[in-house]
């Protein structure tokens, strides 16, 4: 496996940094009062319906865990008057009130919240959530954080939508700087054979999406890129001849990789446990598509281009 110059993660370093201060410093931003008319607010959502708004929505209800991580990226976590149980990122949004899950949305709550607009997201909510809320009213907003790019585009979406535009348009800059910089780190490198575990249980992976564009991005060659389902599933046998370099876990303690093996005893052959890479990564960082995807794409580079 091809590993990093000492400059290189030199630099990845500085961009962990730049990444953390991008965060903070746009989610601690204020708006300004607003004076004059404000113009209509036009644009056409993820399911093609047009939205139509007389002034930027200050009551928002994020339907999706990673749409409230956004809301308080920008800057306008105080309006958010509700969230799904999911929601549990950054601290503040656990006090707000919970309107169901993705699936099962409390839709009196949300009619008592009295929101200008509901966003949701068109993987993770329902088309029929959608169009009951409409059929209630209420203004859903559909977003599509379905990629890296999606994810970049929808920051930019939701700031036009709250009010937030100058916020939004700051941080998409730095974190596609950030991704720019990964990109020219990579360009030119062997790619290295990673298998990513989405389920240990059933060895399920992920064929294309956002989970394998940010491993693409960080110099990764994803073993399973070929298959024709998004999640597939792949079998021990068809593992051991793949034998990928490395095998990234979203997990939160290394005792989860441990057990891994212990599930899997056949992997101590894999040239990625013998190599000592089976890496685990925090797993919102790389299954959440919100903003912090960046940051588990910076990671993601470190793992896949340095020793443990």
């Amino acid at each position: 496996m091809s590993l990093a110059q000492d400059g290189s993660l030199r630099l990845v370093f500085h961009l962990i940094l730049l990444f953390a201060i991008a965060l903070g410093t746009s989610s601690c931003t204020t708006e300004k009062p607003e004076t004059g008319n404000v113009a209509t607010i036009q644009l056409i959502d993820a399911v093609g319906d047009t939205i139509r708004l007389p002034h930027t929505a200050k009551r928002v209800i994020t339907l999706a865990p990673n749409l409230t991580e956004m809301m308080y990226a920008i800057g306008a976590g105080e309006q958010l008057v509700g969230r799904t149980a999911l929601c549990d990122y950054p601290q503040q949004a656990l006090q707000l009130p919970i309107m169901g899950d993705m699936l099962s949305i409390e839709y009196e709550s949300i009619m008592a919240a009295k929101p200008e607009i509901v966003l949701m997201t068109i993987a993770g909510n329902s088309r029929s959530g959608y169009d009951k809320l409409k059929e209630l009213g209420l203004r859903p907003v559909a977003i599509d954080a379905a990629t890296v790019a999606g994810v970049i585009q929808s920051l930019d979406t939701i700031g036009r939508l709250v009010g937030k535009q100058h916020e939004s348009t700051e941080l998409v800059a730095r974190l596609q700087s950030t991704l720019d910089s990964v990109k020219q780190l990579t360009a030119g490198t062997p790619t290295i054979s990673t298998f990513i575990v989405i389920d240990r249980s059933m060895l399920m992976t992920v064929s294309r999406g956002f989970i394998h564009q940010a491993l693409s991005i960080a110099g990764g060659e994803n073993i399973a890129d070929s298959a024709a389902a998004a999640y597939p599933i792949i079998s021990r046998e068809e593992l051991l001849r793949k034998n990928p370099e490395v095998i990234i876990l979203p997990a939160t303690s290394q005792a989860d990789a441990e057990s891994l093996i212990e599930l899997y005893p056949e992997w101590r052959t894999l040239r990625a446990v013998r190599n000592e890479h089976l890496f685990i990564i925090e797993p919102d960082l790389l299954l959440r598509p919100g903003p912090r995807l960046v940051e588990g794409i910076v990671k993601l580079y470190q793992l896949l281009h340095s020793q443990p």
